[in-house]
C-alpha cells in the first residue's frame, strides 16, 4: 500500500483524484488543502510526511491566475517556484516519489505543430516563467518521480473555460471567442483517472526512479472558438458565437498562440489510452448540466 499525499486539494485535478480515491485499495490518501497545509510551509509538510510515512507526493498546488501573476509576482514566484524547489529537495531527502503538475505555458506557442517533451521552452508570461523555473529545479534536484505538463484543464470544479461558456450561454450574453489560439483541452477527470492508472501500473517504480517530463493532455488540437462551439452544440444554443482575433480581445497578458501537447511518450511508456476529446467534454457537461 502506498501512502499518497495530495497537496492543493482544492484544485480541479485533486478534486477528481478525490472522487476516485476508493477505486484502488493499494492507495491510501491524505488530501491537504491550502488552509490545512500551505505549500510554502516546508517544515509542516516534512512533519506530516514523516508522521504518515508518505511514499508519493502529488502536487496540484499552484498560482494559476495568469493575469494576476503579472501583478503579484512575489506570491506567484513563492508558490510556483520557491516552494516547489523546497518540496523537490524534501522528496529527494525522504526518498519520496514526487509527481508535479506543470503547464503548456512554458512554450511560446510559435510552433505550428504539437510540442513534445524535448521542444525548446520559452515562456511568454510570468506564470509560465515561474512554472518553467520549477521544472528546471526539479530536474536538477533529481527526486524520484515525474513532471506532468498539461493544458487547458476543465472540469465541473473551479474556474475554467467550459464553465465560463456555459455561464455566458445561460445569461444570454453576446459571446465572442478567440479563433487563433490553439491547444489541447484536458478533462481533469481524465487526468486523475490516467494518473491513478500510472501509479498502479507495473513499471511505475522503474520509470519514476529517474525524474522526467511527460505531456498529458486531451489528444486533440482545437481553437478556443471551435471548442466553444462544441459546448454550445451540446446545450443546443442557437445564437451565433462570434470568432475574433487575439488582438481584438485585448488580453491583459500575452499567451501562446499554439500550446498543443504531444502525448505519445506517456502513451508509449505507460501503455495508456487517452479518451476521445468529445466524449470527455460530454462527460464533463453531463456533470454540469
Amino acid at each position: 500500500v502506498y501512502n499518497v499525499m495530495v497537496l492543493g486539494s482544492d484544485s480541479q485535478i485533486a478534486k477528481e483524484i478525490y472522487n476516485r480515491r476508493k477505486k484502488n485499495q493499494k492507495l491510501n490518501y491524505f488530501f491537504l488543502r491550502k488552509k490545512n497545509l500551505d505549500i510554502r510551509s516546508t517544515k509542516d509538510i516534512k512533519k506530516f510526511i514523516i508522521k504518515r510515512k508518505i511514499n508519493i507526493l502529488i502536487n496540484c498546488a499552484a498560482f494559476t491566475n495568469v493575469d494576476l501573476a503579472e501583478k503579484n509576482k512575489r506570491k506567484c514566484f513563492d508558490i510556483n517556484f520557491f516552494a516547489i524547489n523546497k518540496l523537490a529537495k524534501l522528496c529527494k531527502d525522504q526518498n519520496i516519489i514526487f509527481i508535479h503538475f506543470s503547464t503548456d505555458y512554458v512554450f511560446n506557442g510559435k510552433r505550428k505543430t504539437f510540442y513534445n517533451e524535448l521542444c525548446r521552452t520559452n515562456p511568454l508570461n510570468y506564470y509560465g516563467y515561474t512554472k518553467l523555473l520549477a521544472d528546471k529545479a526539479i530536474l536538477k534536484i533529481k527526486p524520484r518521480g515525474m513532471i506532468i505538463r498539461t493544458s487547458w484543464v476543465y472540469s465541473q470544479y473551479g474556474n475554467n473555460f467550459v464553465k465560463t461558456i456555459l455561464n455566458l450561454i445561460k445569461n444570454k450574453k453576446e459571446i465572442k471567442v478567440v479563433n487563433d489560439q490553439f491547444g489541447t483541452p484536458t478533462s481533469a477527470k481524465d487526468l486523475a483517472t490516467i494518473l491513478l492508472k500510472i501509479i498502479t501500473s507495473r513499471n511505475f517504480l522503474i520509470i519514476t526512479n529517474k525524474i522526467s517530463i511527460f505531456n498529458l493532455s486531451g489528444n486533440y488540437k482545437i481553437s478556443w472558438f471551435k471548442f466553444a462551439l462544441e459546448i454550445a452544440k451540446y446545450v443546443k444554443y442557437s445564437k451565433k458565437i462570434q470568432p475574433i482575433k487575439t488582438l481584438e480581445y485585448k488580453f491583459k497578458t500575452i499567451r501562446p498562440m499554439n500550446s498543443s501537447l504531444d502525448c505519445s511518450k506517456i502513451k508509449r511508456v505507460f501503455k495508456i489510452r487517452i479518451p476521445n476529446w468529445k466524449n470527455s467534454l460530454i462527460n464533463c457537461l453531463e456533470d454540469l448540466i
